[in-house]
């Protein structure tokens, strides 16, 4: 049976996604930050959980900036919650997920006549402390407030190259930025003053940490500068405690090499959609 999750819920919906950690870093977050209803800020969304004799077999999510992400183990209980979540209105921007959850929420949501796109076939990748192997060809440093207005621009680079638009209302972006600035959550490199690389801390839970936003300007790719960025990110991560996650495509072999190079290893298979 599909509910729709309250703020009652809280406590057992966290135990339940903290079986698999590392995979449900974002849902996490979100919940202790923001709890499960709903209030309208970008962050938070309609939570759904799927039950079999009152035990909670999966968790959904669609967020109120668009992005949908699943946590369905059981597998008898699986199609019947991704089934409820392909039908939400409005309709996704984003499907993130694990391949197999995501690639039935893709079918059912071609099957309203709603096409992708774009989407990457991608792995979920885990950094453990023992396999850390940081590497500085470049100098980098965590992110100051005077960086803010070359963050926003790299941000926006970023989606128009990857995603062909933005998608944060220019205060949203801004208010992004200073969140994921403090706890030193962005590593940069700058050339003549000017910031351009970066790297990004999206979402942590103490126990876990989720990379991403991950870019350089074209014109200094291939000095090391991500290297660089993520060694000093993933350092402070791991300082804290913490395990550095993130996803990466598989066709993007440059960033596959530095991920591995720096230790990451495969969790599972993701994939992620935009429409």
């Amino acid at each position: 049976m599909i509910a729709l999750l309250s703020e009652k819920d809280r406590d057992e919906a966290l135990a339940f996604l903290d079986r698999d950690h590392e995979l449900n870093v974002i849902m996490i977050c979100d919940i202790t930050r923001f709890g499960l209803d709903d209030r309208g800020h970008p962050l938070q969304g309609r939570y759904f959980g799927v039950r079999r004799r009152g035990e909670l077999g999966g968790v959904g999510v669609l967020y109120n900036l668009g992005s949908l992400f699943v946590y369905a183990p059981d597998e008898e209980l699986a199609p019947e919650l991704l089934s409820h979540l392909a039908s939400l209105e409005p309709a996704p921007r984003y499907v993130v997920a694990r391949a197999d959850w995501s690639n039935a929420l893709l079918d059912q949501l071609a099957e309203r006549g709603l096409a992708p796109s774009g989407a990457e076939a991608q792995e979920y990748m885990v950094l453990e402390p023992s396999a850390f192997r940081p590497r500085f060809k470049e100098a980098a440093r965590y992110a100051e407030p005077g960086d803010s207005d070359d963050l926003r621009r790299l941000h926006l680079a970023f989606q128009l190259e990857y995603f062909g638009a933005p998608d944060e209302a220019e205060d949203a972006l801004g208010e992004m930025v200073e969140d994921r600035m403090a706890g030193d959550g962005i590593a940069v490199v700058e050339s003549d003053g000017v910031v351009v690389a970066k790297a990004e801390v999206m979402a942590r839970t103490g126990r876990a940490a989720l990379i991403g936003g991950v870019y350089t300007e074209p014109a200094h790719r291939g000095r090391g500068l991500a290297t660089a960025c993520m060694s000093l990110l993933c350092a402070g991560i791991l300082k804290r405690g913490e395990r550095a996650c993130l996803n990466v495509a598989l066709d993007n072999a440059p960033a596959l090499r530095v991920y591995r190079g720096l230790g990451f290893e495969k969790l599972c298979d993701y994939r992620m959609a935009h429409f």
